[in-house]
């Protein structure tokens, strides 16, 4: 079973009801934040870290949250090293954590406290580090959340390594050990006893239906056996036609889907190349693959030129600096010259990431 696909399938869908909501509802609008913040972890799960670090600006923009705040400085501490970005979003995070509405958020405060906590370890500062673990394994006891244990369990053992001190390091990697092995057999027996109690009410139904039969069977006369017999006939029938049709329906939307892809597949490949001869057709082709694109920068400035989308639609590809100026004969020095102009004519603000911004931009607003 692809678990995490299903589980951004599941996510996609409502996501597509919650912006049908009422947008001025707040109670609609916690539900849309829940709903980007819970698709940035599966992302996250499935090692798309730059899908995930967009919705959780998503999120935030909506309405900030210290988990989701704390996940963004997170970011910029394992993927994007930006320790000023970082430390800032720490900030916020510990600041809302001081509010009223998440005062008393222990769950909040102790995952805050461990992505704080790793913040600190990437920087040397193993003190500080081994503080921010310990008390997020103090509060994550106290609401229960094991695998966040587990987590700063693991952190620990790997500061005191660094610091060289060998018996807390076997202190807390056979904390972590035990409570893994306490972890897992709980999934374990959860998995199990689910299981069961499907297999078990799948046997009842069984019996209840042969029971069912028997006395419908043993009890009617022939008329009714006649009359039951024709109308399951029928039903079967009509059933084994709606069956025919779907599977021909099926197979067509299977056959249309693996033509789009390979049409996408192979126009992706040539817009690459021609991309890297900086070649007149390369914008055309994108425009014609990707026309969401360049309708939606359009959208927010229509004097955009054609350079200009060209520019946007390198970066969208996600080439770097240094192969934008490569492929285009241009000093590197005037690839962020125009890619700071361009971020002006977005109106993205200083901290907005540009590569980001431009690659969420044809997603579901």
């Amino acid at each position: 079973m692809n678990l995490p696909k299903m589980a951004l399938d599941y996510n996609l869908k409502a996501m597509k009801y919650a912006l049908r909501l009422k947008k001025d509802n707040q109670d609609c609008r916690f539900f849309l934040r829940y709903v980007y913040s819970t698709r940035s972890v599966y992302f996250d799960g499935i090692k798309q870290h730059d899908s995930s670090f967009a919705y959780l600006h998503k999120a935030m923009k909506i309405d900030p949250n210290p988990l989701d705040v704390s996940h963004i400085a997170s970011h910029y501490t394992k993927y994007n090293w930006n320790p000023d970005s970082a430390n800032s979003y720490f900030k916020k995070a510990f600041d809302l954590l001081e509010t009223q509405r998440f005062k008393h958020n222990k769950y909040q405060r102790a995952a805050t406290l461990y992505d704080y906590g790793i913040f600190m370890q990437v920087q040397k500062k193993n003190n500080e580090a081994i503080d921010a673990f310990t008390q997020s394994v103090k509060l994550a006891k106290e609401v229960d959340r094991p695998q966040l244990v587990l987590n700063d369990y693991r952190s620990l053992a790997s500061v005191y390594k660094a610091l060289k001190k060998t018996d807390k390091e076997v202190e807390y990697l056979n904390k972590a050990s035990s409570l893994n092995d306490s972890i897992d057999n709980n999934s374990s027996s959860a998995i199990t006893l689910s299981f069961n109690k499907i297999t078990k009410e799948d046997e009842e139904e069984k019996k209840k239906t042969k029971h069912q039969a028997a006395l419908w069977y043993g009890g009617g006369s022939s008329v009714i056996v006649i009359v039951l017999s024709l109308y399951f006939y029928l039903q079967i029938r009509r059933k084994k036609k709606k069956l025919v049709e779907s599977k021909k329906i099926i197979l067509q939307q299977e056959e249309e889907t693996k033509t789009l892809k390979r049409k996408l597949s192979e126009n992706h490949e040539q817009i690459l190349q021609l991309a890297k001869k900086n070649s007149v057709g390369f914008l055309s082709l994108f425009q014609k693959t990707y026309p969401e694109v360049c309708q939606q920068l359009l959208k927010i400035n229509p004097r955009l030129s054609h350079s200009d989308l060209s520019f946007c639609a390198m970066i969208w590809l996600g080439f770097s600096s240094k192969e934008i100026a490569q492929y285009s004969s241009m000093e590197h020095r005037s690839v962020q010259t125009k890619k700071y102009r361009l971020r002006k004519k977005l109106y993205l603000d200083a901290e907005s990431d540009l590569y980001q911004s431009l690659k969420s931009i044809s997603e579901t607003e």
